[in-house]
């Protein structure tokens, strides 16, 4: 069974374009998280955490910080005597799609995967080219007699023709 080559490119276009459509929803669902932590900084009551600067690492400079791997949303923070004070709220929904973006890009084996059935799917394309013309492979695999050797064979028969 062949499938029409139209089908073909579009389910390869599919899977091309599944990784980019992660990334983009990825995108978009920490914007919108970003937006509610903003919300949430107004709203609710703060934390106020004070860190050495060997104890977090920057995110977005001035607005979010990651301790430990968890993020930290902040509000205002200042510094005295080589300590950091941050007033702002822990955000575990950003946390953890950080979390599920980061192990996604890491997957080895998810990557082993698309790799394989990449190379499947080039071998569909590779196979599905129409051969030029099949007549000279097999002329070149199985030699006939062309008409001129014909006429030069030897017309010996063996058998009598059958009596009616």
């Amino acid at each position: 069974m062949r499938l029409p080559s139209g089908t073909i490119s579009l389910l390869f276009l599919v899977i091309m374009s599944l990784p980019l459509t992660f990334c983009v929803m990825t995108e978009i669902k920490q914007q919108q998280l970003k937006r509610e932590a903003r919300v949430k900084l107004e709203e609710l009551k703060l934390k106020k955490i004070v860190l050495s600067a060997s104890d977090f690492q920057w995110t977005e400079r001035g607005k979010e910080i990651s301790i430990h791997g968890e993020l930290f949303d902040i509000k205002s923070y200042s510094q005295k005597n080589g300590k950091f004070i941050f007033s702002g709220l822990f955000d575990k929904e950003e946390t953890e799609l950080d979390k599920l973006e980061h192990n996604w890009s890491n997957n080895q084996e998810e990557n082993k995967f698309l790799t394989q059935l990449f190379q499947v799917l080039q071998s569909v394309f590779h196979n599905s080219a129409p051969i030029q013309n099949p007549y000279k492979k097999l002329a070149s695999q199985y030699p006939y007699p062309g008409p001129d050797k014909l006429s030069f064979q030897p017309k010996k028969i063996i058998t009598p023709p059958p009596k009616a």
